[in-house]
């Protein structure tokens, strides 16, 4: 983050603050501050610096990001509670394994003219030549060459509609991990209220405690026994009266 990285990262906390807080122009003054500074060098702080450009366009930020609640929808195979609507921007939800994104379109936009990029890190989705979203995700996914997308309807609303897997935690653990967020720098929700969610970390928790446990056994079922040669001195030292 250059030699002030210091003062940007007091820039980045504040700006998020500001967002939580709904004050997406806030944000964006406090973001533009940290990119001149130096923040361009810092991962993932233009991108939060896109989401916050983007929430100031639409009116606010988290507060005003809430939007009314989702009550779910044919063909949906999130979570409704797990989630949250971004405004008049996208709305997102999730399983314990996977991740969905409704991206709102105009009336009449076709899968033909949309072009929807997913990486590990991010994802891109285009339509008619113009960016619609763009961003980190909170979490790593599973990238896939053909991306699971389709032109769907979000509570009367044109969308696409994106479901990605979620990565597993690094060492194979079947750890259950709930996103606060879709994006990096965007909303948050209290994953405390999803239903089921302690039951399912207990459960997780079990199952991967079992599997750490299988796994070394097998590392010590699988391991041979290594000569030492001690040499002739051992072997006098050993001897008994």
């Amino acid at each position: 983050c250059g030699d002030r990285r210091e003062d940007v990262l007091q820039c980045r906390g504040l700006a998020e603050r500001a967002l939580r807080q709904g004050d997406a122009a806030e944000a964006v003054r406090l973001l533009e501050k940290a990119m001149r500074l130096g923040g361009a060098a810092c991962p993932g702080l233009e991108d939060v610096l896109r989401s916050a450009r983007q929430m100031a366009a639409q009116g606010g930020g988290a507060a005003a990001a809430a939007g009314p609640p989702w009550t779910g929808h044919a063909g949906s195979r999130a979570d409704p509670a797990a989630g949250a609507r971004v405004g008049d921007w996208y709305a997102w939800s999730q399983t314990k394994d996977s991740m969905e994104l409704n991206v709102f379109v105009k009336e009449g936009t076709r899968a033909k003219d949309v072009a929807v990029e997913v990486r590990e890190t991010g994802v891109r989705i285009r339509a008619h030549g113009a960016t619609l979203l763009e961003g980190e995700w909170e979490h790593k996914v599973v990238p896939e060459e053909d991306p699971d997308w389709e032109m769907a309807s979000w509570e009367g609303r044109r969308a696409v509609r994106l479901t990605v897997k979620k990565a597993e935690l690094p060492g194979g653990m079947s750890i259950v991990v709930w996103w606060r967020r879709a994006l990096k720098g965007g909303p948050a929700i209290d994953v405390g209220k999803i239903q089921g969610r302690n039951l399912e970390a207990s459960e997780s928790f079990a199952k991967a405690w079992k599997e750490a446990h299988l796994q070394f056994k097998d590392r010590v079922a699988s391991r041979k026994p290594v000569p030492v040669d001690l040499g002739p001195e051992a072997d006098d030292s050993c001897e008994v009266d």
